[in-house]
């Protein structure tokens, strides 16, 4: 296969449709959102051609522009700029919206996707952390157009304000209005609350530890609808033993399920309460511990159920659903396919414990390259 080459043709700022009012203008961000790292988060959604793609697709380009600026009049924080990690100035900033041309088909991809080719189909500046530290835009999506007529769309979104299931809102409502739908729901975000308080010191005695996101919307009290926008995930801290010849797969599994146990509707009401920063401020104590001492935290967060596959611009579903190279080390994210039946987990790993990884029988014998739909994705931490 030739080196794929992805070619930069059109760059433009996508901004709301109507103005965000007057009484809008200053949305404060929640506990959790403050919380919430300042990194921006890659996904990748690949349509397969269509009979006539290659005479539509600046047709369906040009309507994704248009769907887009009405879909952030709705979502309109996310066309505002992030101030002192307090609150967001809603001032209609709008979001970046880059075009380019991929030099193979999309079956090329698929057949055999590879972390580089992948994140080509990202916007760079948002996907680089030394370059996107000084950005300002929350949101970035670059539209790639294969030799064949697929598409892939390549998101980064910040996640101060956006976990997996306001990702799925987002990108769900936009496809709706492009296909132009008049049935959807109009996101509610979350309240305000300060983390100035919150305490992260301390110091730990054990030296290796599995780190889970939770998503809570499930075990709220009352349920959230799923059309709720912002972060709502917390942290689940699994310690494992302290020295990893003794580690064992159900050990840790038990570790992580009683470390998930806690978060009940009881724990939730405490966090949603006016003490909620005493209650996440036990975790950051916890989580600054670790970080003073020399211990090994691995991420797990998954993004199944999500219905990341149900985005229709009028083209058709997602034939494939991504993430791309990761830019912290001992991440795994978990992603299923379309069907449902298997899950694509994105490692990312310092670069000899990826030797180590990838040598893995037992592990490797779940992958199955062959198959076009579903790939367990290694990617090294250089």
């Amino acid at each position: 296969m030739i080196p794929v080459t992805v070619s930069i043709t059109s760059r433009e700022t996508i901004k709301p449709s109507s103005p965000t009012p007057q009484n809008l203008k200053c949305f404060k961000l929640s506990l959790l959102d403050q919380l919430a790292p300042a990194a921006y988060v890659p996904m990748i959604l690949y349509y397969a051609p269509t009979a006539d793609s290659n005479l539509k697709n600046q047709e369906n380009i040009d309507l994704l522009k248009k769907s887009l600026s009405q879909t952030l009049t709705l979502f309109y924080p996310l066309a505002g700029r992030v101030k002192e990690n307090l609150f967001i100035e809603c001032n209609d900033g709008g979001v970046d919206f880059i075009e380019a041309r991929v030099n193979c088909t999309l079956l090329d991809i698929l057949r055999r996707p590879e972390a580089d080719d992948l994140d080509r189909f990202l916007p760079q500046e948002y996907h680089v952390p030394e370059l996107s530290s000084s950005l300002e835009s929350q949101m970035a999506f670059q539209v790639n157009i294969f030799s064949c007529g697929g598409m892939a769309i390549g998101t980064s979104i910040s996640h101060k304000l956006v976990d997996g299931i306001t990702f799925t809102s987002f990108i769900n409502l936009w496809a709706s209005m492009a296909r132009g739908s008049d049935k959807y729901l109009s996101p509610i975000f979350f309240g305000s609350a300060d983390a100035s308080r919150a305490n992260s010191s301390g110091s730990s005695k054990s030296p290796s530890f599995l780190t889970q996101t939770v998503n809570l919307r499930p075990r709220m009290d009352p349920p959230l609808p799923e059309h709720t926008a912002g972060n709502l995930l917390w942290l689940a801290i699994a310690a494992g033993p302290s020295d990893s010849r003794e580690m064992e797969i159900h050990g840790l599994v038990y570790q992580v399920r009683n470390a998930m146990k806690k978060f009940d509707s009881d724990y939730v009401r405490k966090m949603k309460g006016e003490n909620g920063f005493l209650v996440l401020g036990e975790t950051l104590k916890q989580i600054g511990e670790l970080v003073s001492k020399d211990v090994n935290i691995y991420r797990f967060t998954s993004l199944r159920k999500f219905q990341l596959y149900e985005a229709d611009f009028g083209w058709g579903k997602p034939a494939w659903v991504s993430s791309a190279r990761l830019t912290f080390k001992n991440v795994v994210v978990l992603i299923e396919n379309r069907i449902g039946d298997r899950v694509d987990a994105w490692v990312t790993l310092e670069e000899q414990e990826m030797e180590i990884f990838q040598r893995n029988q037992e592990l490797l014998s779940f992958d199955s390259p062959s198959q076009s739909d579903s790939f367990l994705q290694l990617n090294s931490h250089l």
